[in-house]
């Protein structure tokens, strides 16, 4: 019995998470020397267990599997999701898909996620999309990776009619989402929208027909103006990313919204009512190669969204809404303080630098509760130069860094141990009731410079009374 144990310890993790198999599986169909046990466990295992395991990978992998031995030539047309994602070792044209879907035998479907990348593809999707909904899906994923206006593509009606889908993701590549008849998504919870073109009447047709949606998305949609969530009650979630070349400014009307996640473009999210938000995370998308830097309008900008956000228990500030903040330091002096927040926890997204270091303590000194302070240091695409910053400071005889030791920073550069010191010392100076300070700095040191901030840190925090974790 013990030996018989041993042999199906594959199979036994697999059951438990039906992941952990797929490599072997990716061993034996391209001959990677896999030992024939750990397969013969595997195929030992119920077809709904090993159909499960298949869910994890693409389906033209999962296919692929059928060579393995007779005992796998009819699992994988059973298995609960199917993908076909662009791109693959080979381009997935109609015809090809249209053969795989003909041998799906399953009759719920959990997942159907499809990239449509070829134009001539486009005539076909229609019939896929309904058969996924035939099938029950719940997970449904469309992406359009050609431009479907070229090919005068439209979605159908019925697409509008489904009480079984649950996550509905679309990426349209900016074609319409107008819905010529009422959406009724009766059990959708999740909505992301991606590339779409929206009208301020369609997406308000479309929020009647989902009336549990949870979590709303919208990545790059464009021809949207009034975003008004007051009818939906049970949407606590919404995540917005907008792209510096939509020139279009959204108004948000979200008065049941808890999670607010915002990437705005230079145009800016003007924040109507958000009066339920516990938790918040703000950004500024900037594109360096064609974009003027709209300084002025940002600074009273992040000013009017900080405003709305004073009584979030959890705040998330990326690096360029920091550095927008850091020239609000003049404003400042001319205009009503700003009110304090009752932040308890507060992440800061952003690079070690002193373009930031105003910024993050016009936060800090308006923060009376916070209790714990994490610090994430990162870049991410649509980050605003430093020379932008000297360009603007240039011309109107500012001088951002005046009475602060900042040591010789620089973007894009390692730092030193005692650097990123200094900049612990200047968030602490600037917290009086903070608890716990998490620093993750990956990249940032040079050398052996992690290994010295060690050293450092436990001074640190004896001296402001603060635990201090980095990572």
């Amino acid at each position: 019995m013990a030996d018989d144990g041993g042999n199906r310890d594959g199979a036994t993790a697999a059951v438990r998470d039906p992941s952990l198999c797929c490599a072997h599986l990716h061993g034996e169909i391209k001959g990677a020397g896999d030992s024939r046990e750990d397969l013969d466990s595997i195929s030992s295992l119920p077809d709904v267990i090993l159909q499960q395991i298949l869910s994890c990978i693409e389906t033209e992998e999962a296919i692929r599997t059928s060579v393995l031995s007779r005992r796998w030539r009819h699992v994988w047309p059973g298995t609960p999701s199917i993908s076909f994602v662009w791109p693959t070792n080979r381009i997935l044209d109609a015809d090809s898909i249209d053969k795989t879907l003909a041998r799906y035998t399953s009759r719920k479907m959990m997942s159907f996620h499809i990239d449509v990348d070829m134009m001539s593809s486009l005539t076909h999707v229609s019939r896929w999309i309904e058969l996924a909904m035939s099938r029950k899906a719940e997970n449904l994923t469309l992406e359009l990776s050609c431009h479907p206006c070229e090919a005068n593509y439209i979605i159908p009606d019925f697409f509008y009619t489904n009480s079984y889908v649950k996550q509905l993701s679309l990426h349209l590549y900016f074609t319409d989402l107008i819905p010529r008849c009422s959406v009724s998504w009766s059990s959708l919870k999740q909505l992301f929208l991606s590339a779409c073109n929206l009208s301020d009447e369609s997406i308000a047709n479309i929020l009647s027909g989902c009336p549990i949606l949870e979590s709303l998305t919208l990545e790059v949609c464009k021809e949207l103006l009034v975003l008004d969530l007051s009818k939906s009650p049970r949407l606590t979630v919404l995540e917005i990313n907008c792209y510096t070349w939509l020139t279009d400014s959204m108004q948000i009307v979200g008065p049941h919204i808890h999670n607010l996640r915002l990437e705005n473009s230079q145009s800016g999210c003007t924040l109507l009512d958000v009066s339920s938000l516990t938790e918040a995370s703000l950004d500024i998308r900037f594109d360096s190669y064609n974009e003027l830097f709209k300084a002025d309008f940002l600074q009273a900008f992040a000013l009017e969204q900080l405003d709305k956000l004073q009584n979030v228990e959890k705040l998330t500030l990326g690096e360029n809404f920091l550095k927008v903040l850091s020239l609000t330091h003049y404003r400042l002096e001319h205009l009503s303080p700003l009110p304090m927040f009752k932040a308890k926890v507060l992440t800061l997204e952003t690079t070690i630098s002193p373009y930031v270091i105003p910024g993050i303590i016009v936060v800090l000194e308006n923060s009376p509760e916070l209790k714990k302070l994490t610090l994430i240091h990162k870049r991410l695409d649509g980050f605003i130069p430093e020379e932008v910053f000297d360009n603007y400071l240039g011309l109107r005889a500012l001088n951002l860094f005046q009475g602060m030791t900042v040591g010789n920073y620089s973007e894009n550069r390692v730092l030193k141990s005692k650097e990123v010191a200094l900049f612990i010392e200047f968030m602490l100076n600037h917290t009086q009731t903070l608890g716990k300070l998490v620093l993750r700095l990956e990249g940032c040191l040079q050398g052996r410079g992690f290994d010295e901030l060690v050293q450092i840190v436990p001074t640190l925090s004896r001296a402001n009374n603060v635990s201090i974790v980095i990572s």
